[in-house]
């Protein structure tokens, strides 16, 4: 099982990078689909809950770099397909610099980072910040602008995500991420 899960999560993410997110669109919609289990046969069916181990999915990506706005993009169908059996992590990339974290496309980078990350920390259920990010990254390259409008629209606080933006919850944040992705060698 964990396997199976694996390869189609890798295939998908693979071929979101190379045809982009566009040409990912869940095969038979509206069709009830079936993942076998070890455990004695069972499945899981689209919109039923998943009740075996979680395959555990790690994205590093930053906020605007194309490539890891198209990985996360590309999570969506298969989130769509398989979301029960999945545990999904994302952290963000960053480096150091004059003894400062330094996201590859600057500090516009850095604070779309906080902001996603703030996201996560207070809507915690994929549900919730998923949507935002799927709005948001429709315009990427506006990225820190434009994150108040996704929030409304998908249904987060404004004010709670703004308070953690621009308080120091946000950096605290970036720098668990930024940490551990280095530790990961991302």
């Amino acid at each position: 099982m964990k396997i199976r899960i694996a390869q189609v999560l890798g295939l998908t993410l693979t071929l979101s990078m190379a045809f982009g997110c566009e040409d990912l669109k869940p095969k038979g919609a509206g069709k009830t689909s079936a993942v076998a289990t070890k455990a004695g046969g069972s499945t899981a069916t689209k919109g039923a809950p998943y009740t075996g181990k979680k395959v555990k999915m790690e994205l590093y990506v930053m906020s605007k770099c194309p490539y890891g706005v198209k990985a996360v993009q590309g999570m969506k169908p298969v989130l769509d397909e398989i979301g029960s059996a999945i545990d999904l992590d994302i952290q963000y990339i960053a480096y150091m610099k004059n003894g400062k974290w330094a996201p590859m496309h600057g500090d516009p980078e850095h604070k779309g980072n906080i902001v996603q990350l703030c996201a996560m920390k207070h809507y915690p259920a994929r549900d919730k910040y998923m949507p935002f990010f799927d709005c948001w990254n429709k315009n990427w390259r506006q990225i820190p602008a434009g994150w108040e409008a996704c929030a409304k629209s998908t249904g987060l606080d404004v004010a709670k995500l703004q308070t953690c933006y621009t308080g120091g919850e946000g950096e605290k944040l970036a720098t668990a991420s930024y940490v551990l992705a280095k530790s990961k060698k991302a």
